[in-house]
């Protein structure tokens, strides 16, 4: 190939990629042109909308005026109808002007009304009378003018709020389309504004091919979106446009304006443009580059940022943003006017705002210090990490930590070991977002200051609502709960004083048959069955009064429940002298047992404490007297929480139901009877916690109470224990002591500081056949043992001055581990027990011979474990 086509070759090779380069940009702009095309729509449609806001609020206003009118205002016809043809000479857009009654009468008119003109058949008025605002009707038209007109009407109103006349308006669309076709159009443009019923009302250009028809069925969804927007569709009149639909902004938009944009004519000059832009590639290509480029950056682009800019900035929270435009002559200057002069306006209301906030955190953080500071509650605060953040004095108080010791230290470093648990499940549960209680129990913290704390975790919420920590209040409840304990124990004291006296009684009179049947039988020591008789009758009474010392204690003592079958029928025969003594002889007691009742699964000692604290609340219900009346009875229970009252669960419960006659307890009270430490005795005459005990053993033994009372009839107490599924186990036969010729001898080291119980123990052993040793106390008694040995069984008391007779056998035991031994007591159970060495028996006081032996015989008999 030559040079010169190699030269050729060369050019067609550098002008290849400006064609094709071209041949994109021409492509890009095309695309960019009907982008501009759709936002001419819009802009128009805009302009459009706005210019007939303008028409209608005029019409608005002017309504307004004409009825404040002083001839509307007095009725004055003529003077009115003179004024609105005045109106309507100055304003030829209205083609009638006039004010109606409510009724639809004519007041005046700028023309004359036509004979049988009925407006209250018009939608426009009849909105106007229900709504009493400015409403705007559909599409007329007017014969007798020949002429299209768009209705309006507003109401006035009379002191009381009530319509008294409307005014109205007809809009002549022909000078609404020539108002239209004044606006500068691109070729083959079009302008389009509809009513509610989708009728043209306006139209340019063709008004009179389109001015009344209704609009295409393809382009009414348009016209009702709820937003501005542009599509590219055939028009009515077949030209291919781009429509840019804006609904009218004015009232509850009942007209809606489309602007269209040709786009044959729009692209016709791009076309022109693309075909010299083929021939002129170089040149073409780079001058239309370099002019969109200066064009678009000075013209368009750099407003364009500057808004977007100025927008960013004030959503992101500067207030002084700013477009800087001051042109006011294209649409991009106007539109950075407007928003500037927004912002100006935002920025006052948020100067203002931000004022009024800061002085309502003031007070609201201040009075929230006042209420967190003067609290009696301790208040603390915490955040996700579980750092102190707040804590108020009544906190101090409660803790004994300081404020300064507190603040940013966790909180579970504040909380002694052990009651880590409860607080980490209290926290977790309040930054889940979920309150969370710890009920009252002690609290230790380091410095040393102990006592009982109840405490409620709460969520902490910033203003979104997110959980940001949380908040615990503190109740120091050391007192209330030393103040409970000493009234519990109270509570008990108070019914053994009750007793002391009926106590006191009966053992004058145990003693009395006891010292007269020992000096009959002393006086009569040859008339053996005499003094038998005598004797046995000292023996019976004895054992009553080791029963009633029995009860007494077992009364007093602090146990948990042993439920075991109980004949409630034998109990409450048990129970008649107590019962007789602690009410009185002005009460009188009647008790209903079926003979065939089943047992109840209860413990029994704990079942006559509550018969007991029923009966004496009963009584002091009884000041003048009364009856006592106890029925116990079988009732079944078929579905859980049935309609007995006590919340019972399905099953066989024994009802043993305590009435008395006397004052009643008001309805208003009724329900707090069984609250701990409520009582409506006087002052010292209760301590509150009586029923609140009985209920708390019926339901600890699965059953429940029932409280029923009327005020001067009297209170029943229904209690339900669940029925037990075995038989009460049989009393134990008395067994009578062998004849001592018949027991193997034994050698007894007895121990007991007291010299008649001492004396009286080692004669029934003699006489038994054992041989003993006795010694007074228990450094004697392990003196004895070092002399002379061991002895067969060690038989001492507990409650010895100096050594304990468990003390006694322990350091015995370690000198000779298989020593046999039994330990005397004559506390009840769980009252000062002895702790014992493992295998060691006690054997508790008041006891008969019988009883005694056959405690030495078992223990003899049972190899000790060492």
């Amino acid at each position: 190939m030559g040079l010169f086509g190699r030269l050729v070759v060369l050019v067609a090779v550098a002008v290849a990629p400006a064609v094709a380069i071209q041949a994109m940009n021409e492509i890009d702009l095309r695309r960019e042109r009907q982008a501009e095309i759709h936002g001419v729509a819009v802009r128009l449609g805009r302009l459009a909308a706005s210019e007939l806001d303008r028409i209608i609020d005029g019409t608005r206003l002017l309504l307004g005026a004409v009825l404040e009118g002083p001839s509307v205002r007095t009725m004055d016809s003529a003077r009115c109808s003179a004024y609105l043809a005045d109106l309507q000479a100055r304003f030829p857009q209205y083609l009638r002007l006039g004010v109606f009654r409510a009724d639809g009468t004519a007041i005046c008119a700028s023309r004359p009304v036509p004979p049988g003109f009925d407006i209250t058949a018009q939608a426009h008025f009849q909105e106007t009378l229900q709504t009493g605002e400015f409403a705007i009707g559909t599409y007329q038209f007017a014969e007798r003018l020949n002429r299209h007109a768009l209705p309006m009407a507003l109401a006035a109103h009379d002191d009381a709020g009530r319509v008294i006349a409307v005014g109205t308006a007809a809009l002549d669309l022909g000078w609404l389309t020539d108002q239209l076709e004044k606006r500068s159009l691109p070729t083959g443009g079009s302008l389009t504004i509809a009513d509610r019923e989708d009728t043209v009302i306006a139209r340019t250009p063709f008004p009179e091919r389109f001015i009344g028809s209704s609009i295409p069925n393809t382009f009414i969804h348009l016209l009702h979106a709820p937003d501005i927007g542009s599509l590219e569709m055939q028009s009515q009149d077949g030209t291919r446009r781009v429509l840019g639909y804006v609904p009218l902004t004015f009232g509850p938009r009942e007209l809606y304006v489309s602007a269209g944009v040709s786009t044959e004519h729009e692209f016709e000059a791009i076309d022109r443009a693309t075909q010299r832009g083929v021939v002129l590639i170089a040149v073409g290509a780079t001058l239309a580059l370099l002019a969109a480029f200066i064009g678009g950056r000075l013209f368009l682009m750099n407003p364009i940022l500057r808004i977007l800019t100025a927008a960013n900035r004030l959503r992101d929270g500067d207030s002084g943003a700013r477009t800087g435009l001051t042109d006011g002559t294209t649409e991009l200057g106007r539109l950075g006017l407007a928003f500037d002069a927004m912002a100006d306006g935002l920025e006052r209301r948020s100067a203002d705002l931000r004022e009024a906030q800061g002085r309502l955190l003031k007070h609201e953080r201040d009075f929230s210090r006042f209420l967190v500071e003067s609290s009696t509650d301790g208040i603390l605060a915490y955040d996700r990490d579980g750092r102190v953040t707040l804590w108020n004095p009544a906190v101090a108080a409660v803790t004994g930590l300081a404020e300064g010791d507190a603040l940013g230290r966790h909180l579970l470093d504040l909380y002694p070991t052990g009651r880590g648990d409860d607080l980490e499940a209290a926290m977790a549960a309040a930054l889940s977002g979920r309150p969370h209680a710890i009920p009252s129990a002690p609290y230790h913290p380091e410095t040393g200051r102990e006592g009982t704390v109840e405490t409620q975790h709460s969520p902490l919420l910033d203003e979104d609502g997110r959980v940001i920590g949380g908040i615990a209040f503190l109740r120091d409840t050391t007192e209330r709960e030393r103040i409970a304990a000493r009234l519990r124990e109270t509570q008990k004291l108070e019914i053994l004083g009750q007793l002391t006296g009926g106590v006191a009684h009966d053992f004058n009179n145990l003693l009395t048959a006891i010292i007269g049947s020992v000096e009959i039988a002393k006086r009569n020591p040859q008339d053996h069955e005499k003094a038998a008789r005598f004797l046995d009758n000292a023996i019976t009474a004895s054992e009553r009064g080791a029963r009633l010392v029995q009860q007494l204690l077992a009364f007093a003592r602090r146990q948990h429940l042993q439920a075991a079958p109980t004949d409630v029928g034998d109990l409450l025969t048990g129970m008649e002298d107590l019962l007789e003594r602690s009410v009185g002889p002005q009460v009188s007691i009647e008790r209903i047992v079926p003979a065939d009742l089943p047992p109840a699964l209860a413990d029994p000692t704990q079942l006559e404490l509550g018969i007991l604290n029923l009966a004496i609340n009963a009584r002091d219900a009884m000041p003048e007297g009364g009856r006592l009346t106890i029925v116990a009875g079988l009732v079944g229970v078929a579905n859980d929480g049935d309609d007995t009252g006590a919340d019972l669960p399905a099953g066989d419960y024994l009802c043993i139901t305590v009435t008395d006659t006397g004052e009643g307890i008001p309805p208003a009270l009724l329900d707090r009877i069984v609250e701990p430490f409520f009582t409506t005795k006087p002052v010292g005459k209760g301590s509150g916690l009586g029923l609140s005990q009985v209920q708390g053993f019926a339901k600890q033994s699965g059953g429940g109470m029932r409280i029923e009372s009327r005020v001067g009839v009297g209170t029943t107490v229904h209690l339900y224990l669940p029925r037990a599924t075995s038989a009460v186990a049989p009393a134990r036969a008395p067994v009578r002591p062998r004849a001592a010729r018949n027991r193997s001898s034994a050698l007894i080291l007895l121990v007991d500081d007291q010299p008649e119980v001492l004396a009286g123990l080692a004669g029934t052993l003699r006489d038994a056949g054992h041989r003993v040793v006795e010694v007074a106390g228990g450094e004697e008694a392990l003196a004895r043992i070092a002399a002379d040995g061991p002895p067969d069984l060690l038989l001492t008391d507990q409650a010895m001055p100096g050594m304990s007779g468990a003390e006694l056998i322990r350091r015995a035991r370690a000198e000779h581990p298989a020593l046999r031994a039994l330990c005397m007591t004559g506390y009840a159970e769980g009252q000062d027990s002895p702790t014992l060495p493992d295998g060691v028996r006690v054997l508790h006081k008041p006891f008969d011979t019988a009883t005694l032996l056959a405690a030495i015989d078992a223990e003899l008999g049972v190899a000790v474990s060492v």
